[in-house]
C-alpha cells in the first residue's frame, strides 16, 4: 500500500454572501454515474413575486457558488461523500489517479470557509492507493468521524488485480482510518486498513455477477462503525444465484466484527437480507438516535415488474425491525416503472428521500423524494400523496442526495440534463413545510449549474453541526473521455444558512 499526493489547486471560487436563516434544526464508479464543468452560473433570479416576505417568515437563502477544486493537476479526482467535524470544518472523499490510470482513495479537509486545509495530509489532501496498481474501480464512496475525532472512510476496491475477466469485476471493501493529522491510524487493524469481503461474486455467462458493494459508512453514539453495502446472494439449494443481498456490517471502534451485531445471525457482526430473490442496490444510510439503522436503495423485483424503492430498519442489536413497514422494511411500487432511493435525511421523525424514475420505459427521469413516517409507511401528506416528483428541463434528471435544512426545509442535489444532449448539469432544489419547493430559493426554488464538464453532478451533502452552513460536493467530469486538459476535478460548495 502506498501513499502519495497530487499537485493540488487551492484557489476556490468565491462563495455568495449569507443572508439569515430564522429556525433550527454523506460516484466515480457509480454503475449510472453521471460525471464533470468551470462554473457558469446562473444569474440570481431573486424572489418570485408570490415568495413570502411578512416579517415572520423565513428569509430566502443565499444563491452559493460552487468552487471547482482539483486534487490532481492533471489527471481524473472527485468527491463524493462527506462528513463534518465537530468544530465546523469538513472531510469530503472520492478518487484521484495515481500514475496513469490507478485510481486511489482520495480524502481532503477543508475550513468552514470551504478552503482546503493544507495542515491535513499533503496540501489538504491525503491520498491512499489500497489496490496498488489496480485500474479504476477503487473509488471513496462515503465518510464520518468518530467522536474522538478520527476519520472513516470507505471504498470499493479491486478484489484481485491479477484477476483475468470475468473474474477482473470481482470487488472487495475498504474501510480506511485516519488520524486528525491526515496519516494512516496504525492502532486500526496495525496499519490504517482493513479490507473486507462481503462474498465473492461468481461467472454469469461471460460477466461477473454478485461483486460486493459499499455505499455508505455511519458511526453510532459508542463510536462502532455501520457500513452499507450488498454482496452475492449465498445459493443455499446447490444451483447457483446471480442476485445480492442487502448488507450492513457492524464494526468494533478499531475495526475489529462486532459479535453482538446480529449475534444470532449466520454470521455474527453482520445483517444481510434477501427480499424476494431480487438484486439490491445498496445506495445510505442512518443510524438515528436510539440506535436503530435505517438503510436504503432499490430493487428490480420481478413479482412487481418494476424497479422499486426498499428501505428498512434494524433494531440497535442488529436485528429486523418488525414494526417498520411490512416485516421490517418498505417495498413498494411507486411510479409506474422505476422508483429509486438515493439519499435519505430526517425531518423531525418523518424519513424523506431523494431519488428518481420514470413512468414507461421510453419516459425521461424526474427527480422524486418520498416521505415515510417513522413507522415505515408513506406519509401522504408529502406532495402528492406521499411523493414530490421534479422536472427541471423536461429531460433525464437523477437525484442523488438530501440534506435536511433548518426552518423544516430539505436540500435535493443531483443531477440533469439540459437540452437533451446528453451533457450533464448539477442542480439543487430545496422544498419546505409538505413537499412545496421553495420559492424563497433563488425565485423557483432551483438552481442548475453548469460546472464545465460534460457530465457534471452533486453527489452528496450535509449540514454542519451548528446548522450555519451546508456544504454539497460533487465533481465537474468528462464521463469516459478524460484528458489531460479535460478530466474529472472535485467540486466544493457551501451554502451558508445565517
Amino acid at each position: 500500500m502506498t501513499r502519495t499526493s497530487p499537485a493540488l489547486s487551492t484557489t476556490l471560487w468565491t462563495l455568495a454572501a449569507a443572508l439569515a436563516l430564522t429556525g433550527c434544526g454523506d460516484n466515480g464508479a457509480d454503475d449510472d454515474d453521471d460525471h464533470d464543468h468551470d462554473a457558469a452560473v446562473e444569474p440570481d433570479a431573486g424572489p418570485s413575486p408570490d415568495a413570502d416576505t411578512s416579517p415572520d417568515a423565513a428569509p430566502p437563502l443565499p444563491d452559493p457558488t460552487p468552487a471547482v477544486t482539483p486534487l490532481s493537476a492533471t489527471a481524473a479526482d472527485g468527491l463524493n461523500g462527506v462528513a463534518f467535524a465537530p468544530d465546523g470544518s469538513f472531510y469530503a472523499v472520492g478518487y484521484t489517479t495515481v500514475g496513469a490510470s490507478d485510481r486511489a482513495t482520495a480524502i481532503a479537509k477543508f475550513t468552514a470557509a470551504g478552503a482546503l486545509d493544507e495542515t491535513f495530509g499533503e496540501d489538504g489532501v491525503a491520498v491512499v492507493n489500497v489496490t496498488v496498481g489496480g485500474g479504476t474501480a477503487e473509488v471513496g464512496r462515503a465518510i464520518a468521524v468518530q467522536p474522538g475525532g478520527k476519520i472513516v472512510a470507505v471504498s470499493l476496491v479491486e478484489a484481485d488485480i491479477g484477476a483475468t475477466a470475468p473474474a477482473s469485476s470481482d470487488r472487495d471493501v475498504a474501510v480506511i482510518r485516519l488520524t486528525t493529522d491526515g496519516d494512516l491510524d496504525d492502532t486500526f487493524e496495525g496499519d490504517g486498513v482493513r479490507v473486507i469481503s462481503f462474498g465473492t461474486g461468481v461467472d454469469n455467462g461471460g460477466t461477473w455477477a454478485g461483486a460486493d458493494d459499499v455505499r455508505d459508512v455511519r458511526i453510532d453514539a459508542q463510536g462502532r462503525i455501520v457500513l452499507f453495502g450488498g454482496q452475492l446472494t449465498p445459493e443455499t439449494t446447490g444451483a447457483p444465484r446471480f442476485d445480492t443481498d442487502w448488507v450492513a456490517q457492524r464494526l468494533t471502534v478499531d475495526g475489529a466484527d462486532d459479535p453482538t451485531f446480529n449475534a444470532s445471525g449466520a454470521t455474527p457482526g453482520k445483517f444481510t437480507l434477501d427480499i424476494l430473490d431480487a438484486g439490491a442496490s445498496v445506495r445510505t444510510g442512518l443510524i438515528l438516535s436510539d440506535g436503530s439503522i435505517i438503510g436504503t436503495g432499490y430493487s428490480n423485483t420481478s413479482a412487481f415488474n418494476t424497479v422499486q424503492p426498499v428501505m428498512y430498519k434494524l433494531t440497535p442489536s442488529g436485528t429486523l425491525d418488525t414494526n417498520f413497514g411490512t416485516s421490517g422494511f418498505f417495498h413498494e411500487a411507486v411510479l409506474a416503472y422505476v422508483t429509486e432511493f438515493y439519499g435519505v435525511a430526517l425531518q423531525g421523525d418523518k424519513l424523506v428521500t431523494q431519488g428518481y424514475g420514470r413512468d414507461a420505459s421510453d419516459a425521461t427521469n424526474d427527480w422524486v423524494s418520498l416521505r415515510l413516517n417513522a413507522n415505515g409507511t408513506l406519509d401522504p401528506t408529502w406532495g402528492d400523496a406521499g411523493a414530490v416528483r421534479i422536472d427541471f428541463h423536461g429531460f433525464g434528471d437523477n437525484g442523488r442526495a438530501i440534506a435536511a435544512l433548518p426552518g423544516d426545509r430539505v436540500m435535493l442535489i443531483g443531477s440533469g440534463d439540459p437540452a437533451a444532449s446528453g451533457a450533464r448539469d448539477a442542480e439543487v432544489v430545496v422544498l419546505v413545510g409538505d413537499g412545496e419547493v421553495d420559492t424563497s430559493f433563488r425565485g423557483d426554488g432551483r438552481l442548475t449549474y453548469d460546472l464545465g464538464g460534460t457530465a457534471d453532478a452533486f453527489w452528496n451533502a450535509a449540514l454542519a453541526p451548528d446548522s450555519s452552513f451546508a456544504v454539497v460536493v460533487g465533481t465537474r467530469g468528462f464521463g469516459n473521455t478524460q484528458t489531460a486538459e479535460a478530466n474529472d476535478d472535485a467540486v466544493v460548495m457551501v451554502v451558508p444558512l445565517e
